[in-house]
Order: C-alpha cells, then sequence, then structure tokens
C-alpha cells in the first residue's frame, strides 16, 4: 500500500502530477479540481535486457538497491536509480503545461555488460476505471499483405487501395468500461492476430486483455474518466510496441485498465551490411535514443465519450 508521506508533487499550467518519491511513477494528474489516476499500486522493478551476459542476450528484473529522489524545481523532480553495482539511471519528470514529459537523461554502465533495452514492468502512468464511466478509444496498424476482410468493428483508412497492395492497414476501437464490466465477454482488439476476440472477464486481479508479451503494437490509445482525458507518446524503437495496456477485474461490475510504457531498445546491432565495414564489438553495438515518453492530459469536453482523429 502507498503512504502518502512518499508523495510529492510538481505543477505547471494548472496541472498538479502527484509523484511517488520511492520509485519514478505517478500517482495522479489533477487539473480544475478534476482527477486523473497513475499508478494503482506500488511498483519497484526494473527489467532490463542485457549485451555481454550469460546466457546471451539475457533479460533481467532488478529491485534497485536504492532510489534517489530530488526535487528540482517546482515544475520538476529526478529519480537517481542505482541497479545492484552494474547501472546507474537518471530520470527527469517535468510538468510543461498539461503535459508531463519523462525523460531518461543518463544510462552509466559500470561493467562490461551493456544496457540493450529497459522495461519497467506494471508501472501504469494512467489509470481509469468503469465505476467513473471510464472509456478507451485506440488505434493499431497492420503491416504486410493484407488479403482477409478486416475484422467486425474495424476500420480501413485506405479503402481505395487493394488491399493485397497495402502496407499498412490501421483499425480503430471505443471500449466502454462499463460495458466491459457488465459483459459476460468483451470485444479485444488482437493485432498480432488481426482478429477481434471475445475475452472473458475472468476473477478479480485477473488480466483480461494485454500483457508486454501478447505482441499487440498499439500506436494510438486515449483514456477517458469523464473529467479528463490523457494519451501518450513516446520514442520507443520500431523494434517493439510503443505502449502496454491491460484491463483488469477490479471487483464485482468493476473493470480497470491501465496504460504505460512499452521495452525501450536502447542498444541494437548493426545490420548485416553495416557490420562488414565496422571492426570492433562496440562498434557494432549501436546506441539509440534514450527514452523519453509524453503524457498529455486535456479536460475532457466530450462527456466522458473518448474522441480522437
Amino acid at each position: 500500500m502507498f503512504n502518502p508521506g512518499d508523495f510529492d508533487t510538481v505543477t505547471s499550467g494548472g496541472m498538479t502530477v502527484t509523484l511517488y518519491k520511492k520509485f519514478p511513477s505517478v500517482i495522479k494528474y489533477s487539473v480544475n479540481r478534476k482527477t486523473i489516476d497513475g499508478l494503482r499500486s506500488p511498483v519497484n522493478s526494473v527489467s532490463i535486457g542485457l549485451i555481454g551476459a550469460d546466457p546471451p542476450n539475457s533479460v533481467r528484473d532488478y529491485i534497485p538497491r536504492k532510489v534517489d529522489y530530488k526535487k528540482t524545481g517546482s515544475d520538476n523532480a529526478a529519480y537517481t536509480l542505482y541497479i545492484d553495482d552494474i547501472f546507474i539511471i537518471t530520470v527527469n519528470f517535468k510538468a510543461v503545461e498539461k503535459t508531463l514529459i519523462i525523460d531518461t537523461l543518463k544510462i552509466e554502465e559500470l561493467t562490461s555488460l551493456k544496457l540493450k533495452s529497459i522495461f519497467y514492468p506494471n508501472n501504469g502512468l494512467v489509470s481509469v476505471s468503469s465505476a467513473n464511466n471510464a472509456q478507451i478509444a485506440m488505434m493499431w496498424a497492420e503491416k504486410g499483405d493484407h488479403t482477409d476482410t478486416p475484422p467486425v468493428g474495424g476500420s480501413v483508412y485506405s479503402p481505395d487501395i487493394n488491399p493485397r497492395e497495402s502496407w499498412n492497414r490501421q483499425y480503430d476501437r471505443i471500449l466502454d468500461l462499463k460495458s466491459c464490466a457488465n459483459a459476460t465477454a468483451v470485444l479485444i482488439p488482437r493485432a498480432d492476430k488481426n482478429t477481434l476476440d471475445y475475452i472473458e472477464p475472468a476473477a478479480e486481479g485477473t488480466p483480461i486483455t494485454h500483457d508486454e508479451a501478447a505482441g499487440r503494437n498499439v500506436s494510438v490509445i486515449f483514456f477517458s474518466n469523464g473529467g479528463l482525458s490523457a494519451t501518450m507518446i513516446n520514442n520507443r524503437s520500431s523494434e517493439g510496441e510503443r505502449m502496454w495496456y491491460n484491463l483488469t477485474r477490479a471487483g464485482e461490475s468493476v473493470v480497470s485498465g491501465q496504460i504505460g510504457e512499452a521495452r525501450h531498445y536502447y542498444r541494437h546491432e548493426a545490420s548485416v551490411e553495416t557490420r562488414k565495414t565496422l571492426k570492433t564489438v562496440n562498434e557494432k553495438l549501436l546506441l539509440d535514443e534514450l527514452p523519453l515518453t509524453k503524457v498529455i492530459i486535456t479536460e475532457d469536453t466530450q462527456r466522458g465519450t473518448a474522441a480522437y482523429k
């Protein structure tokens, strides 16, 4: 459970963001006495993909041996995570008007191990509940030569292009969480299978849609609770998805949903052609950008309907 003494705030442009000082997480966003939640329960782990470990390309979960939190201004706070004696990671949270910018400033590698990827499991940046008449709007894309028909509830945004010749097809879906909570099954997009599946909302606390391993690539998603709406953008690479979301049975006739940052690939191997011109192992390991995420909050003018373009 959370201890209120572990909270702090950053503010800007009429928005107040409540942070969890023990780990780089958000508790809630507030604008004009309206709020939308962030993390629902404490988290404390970091999943790191490694280069130079045994076995190769291992992915390991770490609980930082220490997390330093420092308020650096009314709109700014920084976390420093000490991952054993292997990595030091500095993450900055800055409020700018109605946007929270989460910027990884530095990754220090203290041994021969190299950081390939980083992910914060279950660290939901925004969450909503069917108890607040919440809705989720999402869009996802499919690549490749699609010769089948679109799934029920999907929209093809290039109707004049032959599906056999189409590279990207995009679909959209709006989920009303109250309907999800009262239904015996929920219609959920499965981008990895190009279908919409009915998923049984199982027992309390059981995820009923998506986790990182499910392979769904959600390119745009909006959460609304009737008072505030939120979306998220980031610089996640094309090697993985940009964000994750899930729905969870939170009680009788209650479903909650949350979104968070997907795994970020910070270092990757050069292409086969490029590798031919490189001499050392370090040259063949190319650096990507440091993780950067923006959570954008707006007052919901659609009276609870998650609207998007």
